[in-house]
């Protein structure tokens, strides 16, 4: 009997940290797990419309904010130098920078060699085309010419592309976070009610040594996906 009492008080009491946990007050605003996006994060990516008052677009008044539906996947660009693109080592993250390969097969330098007009240029890459069947790049005799062009393209060609690719990944986060949060609006997905809420002016104060920063009004929003563009819209609810 005792061992079926403390499986209960056990159980009770599994129960009571769950409730608890779930009832836990959220003093900072950005604790909010489901979905959270700031104004300055929103006005730092394409593709976010906040509603600056009249547009020309038709019932633009009631939405207060717009996310488009994100464009496909722009390719890494590949350089417009054919001395820098056998060395070129490229990945499809624009998180992580080009670099030049240590060495690249003797054949393709041969290859190269042939699209190359300056006599003077082709004898100096005979000569010190590396060892065996690799040509190494501490060796080779275009290696301060490879290494402008290489600069050059990393930063102008790879850096605009990071620069639009690292915009796109971020705004295709937001709005596939949106489309799950409209399911979880729909209740097909979420445990317990929820609402969308848009919060304006943000109050921060120090309670009993706890930061507590939050919205100074609330208003609650509905979310809706355009038809046509697929777009997420958010309006105030009447």
């Amino acid at each position: 009997m005792n061992a079926e009492i403390n499986r209960l008080l056990s159980l009770i009491n599994y129960a009571q940290e769950v409730m608890s946990s779930r009832n836990r007050a959220i003093t900072d605003v950005s604790d909010h797990g489901n979905f959270f996006l700031s104004e300055d994060d929103a006005l730092t990516l394409n593709g976010i419309q906040i509603s600056r008052g009249n547009t020309d677009r038709e019932n633009i008044d009631d939405e207060w904010l717009r996310v488009v539906k994100p464009p496909a996947e722009e390719s890494v660009p590949q350089p417009s130098s054919p001395l820098l693109v056998p060395w070129l080592q490229l990945n499809d993250s624009p998180d992580e920078s080009p670099k030049l390969a240590e060495k690249v097969p003797s054949s393709v330098v041969r290859t190269l060699e042939q699209d190359l007009a300056d006599p003077l240029s082709v004898a100096e890459l005979r000569e010190g085309n590396g060892t065996d069947d690799w040509c190494y790049l501490q060796n080779y005799p275009l290696k301060q010419e490879l290494e402008r062009e290489f600069s050059n393209y990393s930063k102008t060609t790879w850096n605009s592309w990071a620069i639009r690719e690292k915009n796109r990944r971020r705004a295709v986060k937001i709005y596939k976070s949106l489309f799950t949060l409209y399911q979880q609006l729909g209740g097909s997905l979420a445990e317990h009610q929820m609402e969308l809420i848009w919060g304006i002016g943000m109050a921060t104060y120090l309670n009993n040594d706890q930061i507590v920063k939050y919205p100074v009004i609330s208003q609650v929003m509905d979310l809706s996906f355009d038809d046509k563009s697929g777009a997420a819209v958010i309006r105030p609810r009447n």
